[in-house]
């Protein structure tokens, strides 16, 4: 499922640094190069790191290329990355990369919320452009590395481990240990269910099962409330809050004879809410897939023997 940012139809309301980037200008090998010049220089900033005491709050690195100049600095809340090529490039469209992350400490719940600014900067036909990298697929590499460095420098991740290729908690690991629910997810559950019961004697058995189902679904989702995205967790509040109170109320007002005639489109309106909610649970395991496959890549493309 898209991240809210990235539906079209927004786009053209989104400030110029929040619009996905226009994959074409990585095309080219100066945009590739630039690509693998910024994965090269983190490479060696993790390598440095690894021969530094862990629990640093304060750390700079820097890479001067001859087609590139790379700066790294990290404070105990931030790190902050510029990349940008020089005029011995000759790049047509010459490129800049900011990119603003908070530290694990700070954010540990995921990487989404810990990406403040991913963003580049280009000129092209002498106007000045920014666009969001947060969702291109040519960075992942860039992002899982800035990560690998914050948890070098944090202690959480030793120099064995890395060089074995193993991630300090896979997706696979983070689904197995006990997560916290939702206090806000379940207060809104709680109200629901509340309302649910002083209906269940004036509505079908058959809705009153369908209903059962659907509150089971959204409960289930509440350990995993907050690495929703923002829409996703608007319709689930929605749902709870205003959607099924007033289908049951309106519903209860209808005269006996309406109500025989609308039971199954009240049960297929609650069929497709759970059906939502269950798309919601199948794309977080989508997203644990992919990023168990992208680590996998990663450590194949790192490691490989040549």
């Amino acid at each position: 499922m898209k991240s809210w940012i990235q539906h079209g139809w927004l786009q053209p309301f989104l400030p110029d640094h929040l619009k996905p980037v226009d994959d074409h200008i990585f095309t080219d090998r100066h945009g590739t190069r630039l690509i693998e010049d910024v994965e090269h220089a983190l490479e060696q900033a993790v390598e440095h790191a690894s021969t530094k005491p862990t629990g640093r709050q304060y750390y700079t690195f820097k890479r001067n290329r001859q087609t590139m100049r790379f700066k790294l600095k990290v404070n105990k809340k931030r790190m902050k990355l510029t990349a940008y090529e020089t005029q011995h490039a000759e790049a047509a469209v010459t490129k800049r990369i900011v990119i603003d992350y908070t530290r694990k400490y700070y954010e540990p719940k995921n990487q989404s919320k810990r990406l403040k600014e991913a963003s580049i900067h280009y000129i092209k036909n002498g106007r000045t452009y920014a666009r969001s990298i947060q969702h291109s697929e040519r960075f992942t590499t860039v992002f899982l590395l800035i990560e690998q460095l914050d948890e070098m420098l944090l202690g959480t991740l030793s120099p064995e481990t890395r060089k074995a290729g193993t991630p300090t908690q896979t997706p696979a690991a983070e689904t197995e240990q006990p997560l916290k629910r939702s206090h806000e997810l379940d207060e809104k559950l709680y109200a629901c269910e509340r309302i649910v019961k002083t209906y269940n004697e004036r509505i079908p058995a058959p809705v009153s099962e369908r209903l059962r189902r659907f509150l089971k679904a959204a409960s289930d989702l509440s350990p995993l409330y907050e690495q929703l995205d923002v829409e996703e967790r608007y319709n689930l509040r929605r749902m709870l809050d205003k959607d099924i109170p007033e289908l049951l109320s309106t519903f209860n007002e209808l005269t006996e004879q309406t109500q025989q005639e609308e039971t199954e489109n009240l049960y297929a309106a609650l069929v497709q809410m759970e059906l939502t909610v269950q798309r919601m649970q199948e794309r977080m395991k989508t997203d644990y897939a992919e990023r168990w496959e992208q680590l996998m890549k990663l450590n194949e493309l790192r490691y490989r023997k040549p």
